[in-house]
């Protein structure tokens, strides 16, 4: 995660840190809560095998719900991954 007025007052390493902090204490935390909470709506509409009620509408929305899912699943690997790269960033500073 960027805090941009934040980097702007530190060095590489401040910016690692708040990177990583940020990462580790608001991005995968809100992630998990969004993960939690959505996982009994998907399995509910999973176990009917829902489908819209309008006549035009999709046949196959439990695959739709299933995203909310997903989307909490990439944002906490993407997390997983900005924290991983702050970690060797703040230990490659004053390496050549």
């Amino acid at each position: 995660m960027r805090f941009d007025n934040l980097n702007g007052k530190f060095g590489e390493a401040g910016k690692a840190i708040i990177d990583l902090a940020g990462s580790l204490l608001l991005l995968i935390p809100v992630c998990l809560v969004i993960l939690i909470i959505s996982w009994p709506y998907v399995a509910g509409s999973w176990t009917i095998m829902e489908g819209s009620r309008e006549s035009s509408g999709l046949p196959i929305l439990f695959l739709l719900k299933s995203l909310l899912l997903a989307f909490p699943v990439l944002l906490i690997l993407q997390g997983v991954a900005t924290a991983c790269r702050s970690v060797v960033r703040i230990f490659a500073i004053g390496r050549p």
